[in-house]
């Protein structure tokens, strides 16, 4: 199997992506991470549901690698690092680009990840946006989530300084998205922001000793510091023009 080297000196995963796309020959193109490990199968398992016309794109399982378990982890915690267990197989709310396959086409009418979303940039949003996408111009959706990668990601993303920077920048992303894709328009909304920032600080006040853990993070926590970052960055956002004239607009903009 013939391997390619390309080198993107532009920041952010999603500019690696899109020069990867430039590249690609194939018909089914498959996404993956550095910290992953692949079930024996797993290329022609992702793939097959494309080649015999069955979807234009399939979402794989992920789930954390036994050793990076831990038994405090709930909903949030296992989400936040890329697990599928929680997504409806029959309506997946995000896709997770650790492993998923799609046709070659699709790039046809979807050019580009949004290079302001995704690791490098905002942190996390490109499937998500992605997603919206493909359902948007009608593109078929599969998920084959029994064929499942391990993630073994650094055992530094389980401190509790992670995972807050994490809950931070998802806030950012879902900002960045509800303005320039969704369009969405809240009626009050500094009052919201300043009302999110202050259930968060009485929040801190009121629980110190969660405030001392090296490792994990309260779900609250991460809940309220995701939904005040998701306001302040809305509006922060609201100041520039949108990068989709519509909510139906799939061109990308790549600058």
């Amino acid at each position: 199997m013939p391997v390619i080297y390309l080198h993107e000196p532009r920041k952010g995963q999603n500019n690696a992506y899109n020069l990867g796309l430039t590249a690609a020959t194939g018909d089914v193109i498959l996404f993956t991470d550095d910290d992953i490990r692949f079930p024996a199968n797993w290329i022609e398992a992702m793939a097959t549901p494309i080649l015999n016309g069955e979807a234009d794109a399939v979402g794989g399982g992920v789930h954390i690698a036994p050793h990076l378990e831990r038994p405090w982890m709930q909903q949030i915690h296992r989400t936040m690092q890329a697990e599928t267990t929680f997504l409806d197989p029959l309506n997946p709310e995000y896709l997770v680009a650790a492993n998923l396959a799609i046709r070659r086409k699709v790039f046809d009418t979807i050019p580009a990840f949004d290079p302001e979303l995704g690791p490098g940039a905002l942190g996390y949003g490109g499937e998500y946006l992605l997603l919206k996408q493909m359902r948007l111009a009608g593109f078929r959706l599969t998920t084959r989530f029994h064929i499942a990668v391990e993630h073994h990601f650094d055992e530094s993303r389980l401190l509790r300084k992670n995972w807050l920077d994490v809950a931070k920048r998802q806030g950012k992303t879902g900002g960045y998205i509800a303005h320039h894709w969704e369009h969405k328009e809240i009626p009050l909304i500094r009052l919201h922001a300043v009302a999110r920032s202050i259930r968060l600080s009485l929040w801190k006040l009121s629980h110190p000793a969660a405030l001392r853990r090296k490792d994990g993070c309260d779900a609250r926590e991460l809940e309220l510091l995701r939904s005040a970052s998701f306001y302040a960055n809305l509006l922060k956002e609201r100041r520039r023009p949108r990068r989709y004239t519509t909510p139906k607009a799939l061109q990308v903009p790549v600058t």
